[in-house]
């Protein structure tokens, strides 16, 4: 609460008086004021290289017969990020197969592998106590295509924490920037500081921009915001900074530029390659029967809100879209008195699963659940049925309107998530 200053009585008193006796007069003013961008620092730290080989009599990993290091993705943004990524293989005669099992039964004396993406589902860990039992069915797991010889995941990555840290890079070569990680390169523009003017001509860049000061020869900036101040120190360059993101492969020789990211990591993610290679080979398998592997990614800043929403189906980074409890057989079945009726019913996936059916209900009955004690209708091993009694009492009761709708309601494994319903209908 501010803080308020009591007026004596006197004082009080003379304030009224005389605002009483002076004609009211209306007040105001005026507050121009520009809209400006809060623009996201992204920085991903990914490898610049790594190593992937045929590893036929798993020597390196029981269970894997394709040997590689892990991709390992690190959030430094300030933001949260959505990457998705996508593998490609290019150049090899070997064919690719969608499963472990046609790898097994596979004739091709050229050889046929099943390759594959395997996300971590904790750090350093995918899931299960060896790479042999990771399939084609596994959540973790995206096989490479047999035609276009892709494999794709997206993964969603916490923002970093901590502040935001600014550094500069002197490119000595186009495209080449050491070993930093994935980040926005901004072009730096250095700032004429005159001998003995130093102060006031730094005081008129900030004045008309953001400048970026550092100490020379160090790769650390600090950011002074327009309008700001800085106190100049011998042996401080200042620069401005180009509006446009400058992609690493984008940069130039001669020219420095600036990029950013959180001092602490947020979101982090993983994933390696792994395969079995079919014994109708004719010859050993080597590299080139695989060819190259290219690694395409892209990054997006994403809301918070966003993040808050698909993180519920993230498992260590890597999101899966939810799948909402449904009826997957018809959802209109005549019936026929002594004949039970069944529905197919699938619980979902992720935040949109359901752990089992609450409730059937028809407009016949109101909300009386048909799901009772007296089993009315049964819900087990994936169906909801109808038995022949239930059937033959709904022919039988006259207040009984054909077609007659039902409402199944299904119990959600978060129940922070609206519950998920379901219309079918029987008909005579």
């Amino acid at each position: 609460m501010r803080n308020k200053k009591v007026l004596s009585s006197v004082v009080a008193s003379a304030l009224v008086a005389s605002t009483m006796a002076t004609p009211v007069m209306a007040a105001g003013g005026k507050v121009d004021v520009d809209v400006s961008t809060k623009d996201a620092v992204i920085r991903v730290e990914v490898p610049t290289a790594m190593e992937i080989a045929v590893d036929q009599f798993e020597s390196a990993d029981a269970g894997s017969q394709i040997y590689s290091e892990p991709f390992t993705m690190k959030n430094k943004s300030g933001v949260s990020v959505k990457v998705g990524v996508e593998s490609v293989a290019t150049g090899g005669a070997a064919g690719f197969v969608a499963s472990v099992g046609a790898v097994d039964e596979s004739t091709n004396t050229a050889g046929d592998a099943w390759m594959a993406v395997a996300a971590q589902t904790e750090a350093d860990k995918y899931g299960v106590e060896t790479l042999g039992e990771l399939t084609e069915t596994s959540p973790n797991v995206a096989t490479f295509d047999a035609t276009g010889k892709k494999a794709a995941q997206t993964y969603y990555l916490g923002k970093g924490t901590g502040d935001v840290e600014y550094k500069k890079i002197d490119v000595a070569t186009n495209g080449d920037v050491g070993d930093v990680s994935y980040a926005q390169f901004y072009e730096l523009t250095a700032v004429t500081l005159g001998s003995g003017t130093e102060q006031t001509d730094l005081e008129t860049a900030i004045a008309a921009s953001d400048v970026y000061i550092g100490t020379v020869g160090s790769d650390a900036l600090t950011l002074v915001e327009k309008g700001g101040s800085h106190t100049w120190a011998t042996g401080e360059a200042a620069y401005t900074a180009g509006t446009a993101i400058v992609e690493a492969e984008d940069t130039t020789a001669s020219k420095s530029y600036v990029y950013a990211g959180a001092a602490a990591v947020g979101g982090e993610a993983a994933f390696r390659y792994i395969g079995r290679l079919s014994e109708s080979k004719t010859s050993a398998w080597t590299g080139t029967d695989l060819g190259k592997i290219s690694i395409n990614y892209t990054i997006d800043g994403v809301t918070s809100s966003t993040f808050d929403e698909v993180n519920k189906d993230c498992v260590y980074g890597l999101y899966a879209a939810p799948t909402a409890a449904s009826v997957t057989s018809a959802k209109s079945v005549a019936v026929t008195a002594g004949t039970a009726v069944d529905f197919e019913i699938e619980l979902g996936e992720g935040s949109k699963a359901a752990t089992k059916i609450a409730s059937v209900t028809t407009s016949a009955y109101g909300d009386y659940n048909l799901l009772n004690k007296d089993k009315d209708v049964v819900y087990a091993d994936g169906k909801l049925t109808f038995p022949a009694a239930t059937i033959d009492y709904l022919l039988a009761d006259s207040t009984v309107t054909w077609p007659m709708d039902v409402t199944i309601t299904f119990a959600m494994a978060d129940n922070t998530v609206e519950a998920v319903t379901e219309t079918v209908t029987l008909t005579k």
